[in-house]
């Protein structure tokens, strides 16, 4: 057994990226990941689903790093230019996932502990369909999300997402009427879920508001009937009283209209105290500059974080190097020096934990 030094850990970086993995499209890197990842000391597999499962330890103690190993569409041609590593994936979120493999195969675990790593399929999809799987099968101490955060910055949740959809059906009207068309209610209900939302907002800042986004309009008319069809992005921040917001999106629903729940995940976050916080604090002071000190953050996005918390409800953060804003962007791209020191505070956390 080996573990990997810098130039390795990098060169595992490199070939991940370079296995163009969007959402259902998987297999080609899992299955390569899972050839070699025993020279390192783990023991891997490919689930059911199409996860790839890394393991090491045989403490009673149980972490788990649960990253993801899809991307979405878009490849990026991979290059390395002066020490940055360009390509998809790169930092959403193979470079959170890769310093975990480094970081686990290099550290000296307690004897008491033991550390499973999935990449999980379909992140970057509503089915979050690796996550979804492992969700009942887990039942960790302490849960590390891959996403980057900045290799020196812990994020601690993310908030919640409710998409819906409203259809309306209703016989044609004409713009004379006085009727409103099947294209006005769908608008009328927008702005009932604007005011819905700003009765749930929790401060003033941006992430302590439940925003509401149109994600799709569309009117039609069919013989002697007319549709309207809304669909709504609505975020919402923990404390957001989540069946008062629902009750009053079905009471504005109009008229002929129908209401579908597409999707309804809970906000989720991570205490700021505990051992593994600790651990990521230290770790981050001993890795950085003379006197680097952990940063603390919350996003408004959604994780696989918001389908395992409310399950497995333990010690959690987000934690991975790269800068988040270029998620999904078609300059996506991660610095090495970063990457590298995020392994060096991944493999303190597990030595201390």
């Amino acid at each position: 057994m080996t573990s990997p030094n810098q130039q390795q850990s990098i060169d595992l970086l490199r070939q991940m990226v370079g296995h163009y993995s969007p959402s259902g499209h998987e297999s080609q890197v899992t299955a390569w990941l899972a050839g070699f990842l025993g020279e390192w000391g783990w023991q891997s597999r490919v689930d059911e689903v199409g996860n790839i499962v890394a393991e090491r330890g045989q403490g009673e103690r149980h972490l788990v790093f649960l990253g993801h190993i899809d991307t979405v569409t878009g490849e990026i041609p991979l290059r390395l230019e002066d020490g940055i590593l360009y390509g998809r994936g790169s930092v959403d979120a193979k470079g959170p996932l890769a310093a975990f493999l480094c970081a686990g195969a290099q550290a000296q675990l307690p004897d008491d502990l033991r550390i499973t790593c999935i990449g999980a399929v379909e992140e970057e999809t509503s089915t979050s369909k690796g996550a979804r799987h492992v969700a009942p099968l887990y039942r960790p101490d302490y849960l590390i999300i891959g996403e980057p955060s900045g290799w020196d910055s812990l994020c601690m949740g993310y908030k919640g997402n409710c998409h819906i959809r409203l259809t309306v059906r209703q016989p044609r009207t004409h713009g004379a009427s006085g009727v409103p068309s099947a294209g006005t209610r769908v608008c009328q209900f927008w702005q009932a879920a604007l005011a819905a939302a700003e009765t749930q907002r929790q401060g003033d800042k941006v992430i302590q508001s439940v925003t509401v986004d149109v994600s799709a309009i569309e009117t039609g008319v069919d013989g002697l009937d007319e549709t309207g069809m809304i669909r709504l992005d609505i975020r919402t921040p923990p404390g957001v009283d989540n069946d008062a917001l629902r009750r009053d999106l079905e009471a504005a629903v109009p008229e002929n209209g129908r209401l579908e729940f597409v999707e309804n995940l809970l906000p989720a976050r991570g205490a700021r105290t505990g051992p593994l916080i600790r651990e990521f604090r230290k770790a981050i002071a001993a890795v950085g500059d003379e006197g680097a000190t952990a940063r603390f953050s919350f996003k408004t996005g959604t994780s696989d974080m918001n389908i395992v918390a409310p399950v497995w409800n333990c010690p959690m953060l987000a934690y991975g190097p790269g800068d988040s804003s270029l998620d999904h962007t078609p300059n996506e791209h991660i610095r090495l020096d970063a990457y590298l020191k995020s392994i060096q505070v991944l493999r303190r956390v597990l030595e201390n934990l």
